[in-house]
């Protein structure tokens, strides 16, 4: 896409490319997110008062920003921080379990159904974005598949549903059940001698 002449006017006098960054969001039920932290452990979400207290005494002071300058002034910006390595962040799994029946697509498609993305799988020709549709309605997967109908060929779009997150949801309340049901009927294990 060809830029507007006062775009590259701009970048001329400031002698730069202008910087950009992708991002992504999705919201998901604390239940299904685990948050750890080294040397604090796991952490219940949502945080309770007291892990609250245990993570403001672990965090470092927090710096900001004024001007050129980096600082630290607790009257400023009373607020801690983790590194991105002291912190994990897991939970369910993204991956579906389904086979490829062979082939360059349904491989790719395998591929995005085991990876913890979202992405949009790409620009095909209408007769391998049939293919690709129908090997998502025969299998049932929980995946949502739409045609970008821009540029050429169109682009095929694929997003994992809630659909995932219900299933293993309802996965993980019948193990609970079941667990309950053993120890009503076992006792429990802590209790005994």
């Amino acid at each position: 896409m060809a830029k507007p002449p006062r775009d590259k006017l701009i970048q001329l006098l400031l002698g730069s490319e202008p910087t950009t960054s992708d991002s992504a969001s999705m919201r998901l039920p604390a239940e299904l997110l685990e948050l750890s932290v080294d040397g604090l452990g796991r952490i219940a979400l949502p945080v309770s008062p007291a892990q609250a207290k245990k993570l403001l005494a672990a965090a470092r002071p927090a710096h900001f920003g004024k001007g050129e300058e980096t600082l630290l002034d607790a009257s400023v910006r009373d607020t801690g921080e983790f590194t991105p390595a002291q912190v994990q962040v897991g939970g369910d799994a993204w991956d579906i379990d389904w086979t490829s029946p062979g082939g360059d697509d349904p491989d790719r498609l395998a591929e995005f159904l085991t990876s913890a993305e979202q992405r949009v799988f790409g620009p095909l020709t209408e007769k391998r974005r049939g293919v690709i549709h129908r090997l998502i309605d025969e299998a049932g997967l929980p995946v949502r598949h739409v045609t970008r109908r821009s540029g050429r060929p169109f682009t095929l779009v694929l997003t994992k549903t809630p659909e995932l997150f219900a299933r293993e949801e309802r996965i993980r309340a019948q193990a609970a059940n079941d667990l309950a049901r053993l120890r009503e009927t076992f006792g429990d294990a802590e209790s005994r001698p």
